[in-house]
């Protein structure tokens, strides 16, 4: 049997703590692990969607390494990006998006993301 916990399903930024409800993932996690609704479509050639559940670490427990998958908040708005320090490089068959300085006032990097999941219906 696979092992499952829950997480905490935040909208927005996890920091503010608007929690949605909890989350079950197949496979286990920190106490600090969080999920969170994808609402871009900046990684889409990266194949994570709006609307995707993602399942995140936060850096002081997983660290983003270079080319790792990573969650955002862009002013309030969250998005996902590859980490290329010091930009959020997208993924993105829409041309309107573009390297994110992670210095840039409005940008904040919430964590590190360790599951997708999609619903189909």
């Amino acid at each position: 049997m696979f092992p499952c916990s829950h997480v905490p399903l935040f909208e927005g930024d996890p920091m503010g703590k608007v929690i949605k409800g909890s989350f079950p993932i197949a496979g286990e996690a920190s106490a600090s692990a969080f999920a969170i609704e994808l609402e871009t479509d900046a990684m889409t050639l990266g194949g994570l969607l709006p609307g995707d559940i993602l399942v995140c670490e936060p850096e002081n427990v997983m660290p983003p390494k270079h080319g790792n998958a990573v969650v955002y908040l862009d002013n309030e708005t969250v998005s996902s990006a590859k980490y290329y320090p010091p930009f959020l490089m997208p993924s993105s068959s829409n041309e309107e998006h573009k390297p994110v300085q992670l210095e840039r006032d409005g940008i904040k990097m919430i964590g590190t993301i360790v599951y997708q999941v999609r619903y189909l219906v």
